[in-house]
């Protein structure tokens, strides 16, 4: 038939059919319904654990694409809970951290699930996997990100975020930091603003603010806007100038404005190209033409937009 009413108990009254519900069927809604990719639900499948034996992956849900160049399926994945996946065994090497669906009839090896080094058939498991065992495997995954495994402890843990964002992502993600200083002891010299009081990273977790370094990470695609607050001290002679790493240097602006410590404020919107698996890092650096400045205050807004 071409007109199927899902969700109905399988009583076979009306479309609710004795034998259940077309899995194929099932699979393509809930493609087209909630994308491919992590939901917005629970934790976000977020990873912890480096230093320890036990990668810990958190509450949350995906869909999982069957298809490669055309999508014309997706697996509902759920982890009510905190998952565990142990690596004291597990080799030195970097691995991928999945989601897989395994619609074959047989078992596939991963090198660690939760319960073992297999993928049980028709079914959708969390795994850290080799690149050749999943091209071996030939199912469907999403990449959650890498995992570093040294001497049986998790040594790093690089989360991709690679996943469709047009359902999944609120509209506009941000993050602040603030709290800032640096002592600028020479003249004509770029003196990186750290240790910072306060941060609040992004929701989704795609950017990062460290308050001791001041290093703000991106890590994923899109069109940035950047806001950016620097408190000098006084003086009333020379310029003054902040620089965003890899992203602009502002042009200086007279001592004269600073005369009573008054703010260098400016803002820069660009679209930043971030490679799955890697970062887009920078920080914001401040300049003064004479000796003896200081920065008592640094505010820092991101937002993607």
């Amino acid at each position: 038939m071409a007109e199927q009413s899902i969700g109905y108990a399988t009583t076979g009254t009306g479309d609710g059919p004795a034998a259940g519900y077309d899995s194929s069927r099932m699979t393509v809604i809930e493609a087209k319904t909630l994308g491919i990719g992590v939901l917005l639900q629970g934790s976000y499948l977020a990873q912890s654990g480096t230093g320890t034996a036990t990668l810990s992956i958190a509450d949350g849900s995906a869909v999982v694409a069957t298809g490669t160049t055309t999508v014309t399926g997706g697996y509902l994945y759920e982890n009510t809970s905190s998952a565990s996946i142990a690596v004291g065994v597990v080799a030195n090497g970097t691995y991928n951290l999945v989601i897989l669906a395994n619609e074959s009839g047989a078992s596939v090896t991963v090198t660690r699930s939760v319960a073992g080094t297999t993928i049980a058939t028709k079914t959708t498991r969390l795994a850290l996997a080799t690149s050749a065992q999943l091209t071996t495997a030939a199912q469907p995954y999403i990449t959650l990100g890498t995992v570093t495994v040294a001497s049986g402890l998790v040594s790093a843990i690089a989360s991709y975020y690679t996943y469709a964002t047009t359902r999944q992502l609120a509209p506009a993600i941000y993050a602040t930091m603030s709290g800032g200083t640096a002592a600028l002891t020479a003249a004509n010299t770029d003196y990186q603003i750290g240790s910072f009081t306060s941060s609040t990273n992004s929701a989704d977790g795609t950017i990062s603010m460290d308050t001791p370094s001041g290093t703000i990470t991106i890590l994923t695609s899109g069109y940035y806007l950047f806001s950016v607050q620097v408190q000098y001290s006084a003086g009333a002679t020379g310029n003054r100038r902040i620089t965003m790493d890899n992203l602009i240097i502002y042009p200086p602006q007279s001592a004269a404005l600073f005369a009573t410590g008054s703010t260098f404020a400016a803002t820069h919107s660009s679209f930043l190209s971030v490679t799955a698996g890697s970062s887009v890092a920078t920080n914001v650096k401040a300049w003064s033409s004479v000796t003896g400045q200081t920065v008592s205050n640094c505010i820092i807004s991101v937002k993607r937009i």
